[in-house]
């Protein structure tokens, strides 16, 4: 299966992993501490459990962080 996720970072310090699969039009949120969530480490730690369950299910994932690319740019 085709996955698509991609991190949504609002000003506020805030994150949320988005999930779209490739029968889906829309992304959908993710629940837990993958919604609206402010602690980095946590949210980061579940973005990875998330990765891991799709790669061992041996689905073709494509994972954006639009913030990262934020942060790179910023610093060249």
């Amino acid at each position: 299966m085709q996955i698509q996720l991609k991190v949504d970072y609002h000003p506020s310090g805030r994150r949320t992993l988005k999930k779209r699969t490739q029968n889906e039009m829309m992304f959908t949120d993710c629940s837990g501490p993958l919604l609206s969530n402010s602690d980095v480490g946590s949210f980061y730690r579940a973005v990875a459990a998330v990765l891991y369950k799709h790669h061992t299910a041996g689905d073709t994932v494509e994972y954006d962080d639009t913030h990262l690319d934020m942060t790179r740019k910023a610093a060249e």
